[in-house]
């Protein structure tokens, strides 16, 4: 549900959270609600502005019970560095807040029990979001880290992985805890809200991958200089086989060899791009040859 809009970016907030802020009101903890809601934003005001240093749109925030998810146009098309910068911000800003409190509780500056929630949240919101899997953080920091090394897609898809796995492993934790009440059922929906994010990832993984190689042939002809990533590959690899390996931040080159191993030409990305749509996915590689 959209809240509202501040410098063109679109606040929204994800119908879990408006059920728990909902909960906290009418068990008469809304001074806890309102804690929550705004260590959220501060944590997604922090995504954002290093977003913003670094050259990427924030078009939309959703705001969920442990953090939020930005959507950034562009951010994955540029460096893995740049998605670990941002994604770092949220849980360090957190990290910076907690320590804020906890200073002013240690030197006797301020005493409020609402400042001894705010402190515990933000160590939550911080460390929780620094777990290896997608949506969160710590997802997009182990994928930003992956994808310079194996690609955009297969980086997903692994982290998607092990978001999934982490997910059971809370499920199963939650539900022993909760039967014999050693904490309540939120691990349950934290379990849940992983699963969810994690598969919904996993499922679009290739879409966006196949997005951000068409968006590279914008920003390759801006750059003048441009890493590149070398593959060698068979002549009768299918070029299905091949897509989800291309780098998207790297400028890829094919070498193709025959059954000997002798190098027989180069496909380059952009002859790769340009052959979809004209050519089917099982076509193997070999036949660019014969245009190049």
């Amino acid at each position: 549900m959209k809240l509202f809009n501040i410098f063109g970016i679109d606040i929204k907030i994800n119908w879990w959270f408006m059920i728990l802020l909902v909960l906290y009101i009418v068990l008469d903890i809304w001074i806890q609600a309102l804690g929550v809601f705004l260590v959220v934003i501060w944590h997604e005001l922090w995504h954002c502005i290093v977003a913003y240093l670094n050259g990427i749109k924030v078009r939309e925030v959703e705001l969920l019970p442990f953090g939020g998810v930005a959507k950034l146009d562009g951010l994955l098309e540029e460096s893995g560095s740049k998605e670990i910068k941002v994604a770092l911000a949220g849980p360090l800003s957190n990290f910076f807040l907690a320590t804020v409190i906890a200073t002013g509780l240690t030197l006797h500056l301020f005493y409020h029990p609402m400042a001894y929630f705010l402190f515990l949240y933000n160590i939550v919101i911080g460390v929780f979001n620094l777990l290896p899997t997608l949506p969160l953080d710590g997802g997009r920091i182990v994928r930003g880290w992956l994808s310079g090394r194996i690609g955009l897609l297969r980086a997903t898809r692994i982290t998607a992985r092990m978001g999934q796995a982490i997910a059971i492993i809370l499920l199963l934790c939650g539900t022993v805890a909760t039967y014999y009440q050693w904490v309540d059922f939120h691990l349950v929906i934290i379990a849940l809200f992983i699963w969810i994010g994690a598969t919904r990832e996993r499922e679009e993984a290739f879409y966006i991958h196949w997005r951000s190689l068409l968006n590279k042939k914008k920003r390759n002809i801006k750059e003048k200089v441009h890493q590149a990533e070398y593959l060698v590959s068979k002549a009768d690899v299918e070029l299905k086989q091949i897509l989800p390996r291309l780098v998207t931040n790297k400028y890829n080159l094919i070498t193709v060899i025959d059954k000997n191993g002798t190098a027989i030409g180069t496909v380059s990305e952009d002859e790769l791009l340009d052959s979809i749509g004209k050519l089917r996915h099982d076509a193997e590689i070999k036949t660019l040859l014969k245009k190049s």
